[in-house]
C-alpha cells in the first residue's frame, strides 16, 4: 500500500453502550449489544488519518514482532540447557541387587 492509497480522512461509525460500571458510556465501532451492552445509539464521525509510512509502519511491526518471538526462543532455549545442565551433574548409580 503506497501513501497515496491512504486516504486524508475516514467516517467511523461509532455506538454508544451504557457499561456494565459506572455512568459514562462507553463507544465501540460496532454494536457490542449482542455481548450484553446496552446499546444507546450511534453517530458517525469524520477523523483525520495520521500521516504515516505504511511500509515502515508495518516492518516495526515485524520487528517487534521478531523480537519477541528471540526472546521467547532464547527463554525456552535456556530452560532446556539449564534441565540438561542440572540432570548431568546427576551421577547415576544403579541400584544394587
Amino acid at each position: 500500500m503506497s501513501k497515496e492509497q491512504i486516504p486524508k480522512t475516514m467516517k467511523v461509525e461509532l455506538h454508544f453502550h451504557k457499561p456494565t460500571y459506572g455512568d459514562e458510556p462507553i463507544i465501540f465501532t460496532q454494536d457490542m449489544s449482542h455481548h450484553g451492552y446496552p446499546h444507546l445509539g450511534s453517530d458517525t464521525v469524520t477523523v483525520t488519518v495520521p500521516d504515516t509510512d505504511p511500509v515502515k509502519a508495518e516492518i516495526e511491526m515485524l520487528e517487534k514482532a521478531r523480537d519477541q518471538v528471540r526472546q521467547e526462543l532464547g527463554d525456552k532455549l535456556n530452560n532446556i540447557e539449564q534441565r540438561i545442565k542440572e540432570l548431568a551433574a546427576i551421577e547415576y548409580k544403579p541400584e544394587e541387587k
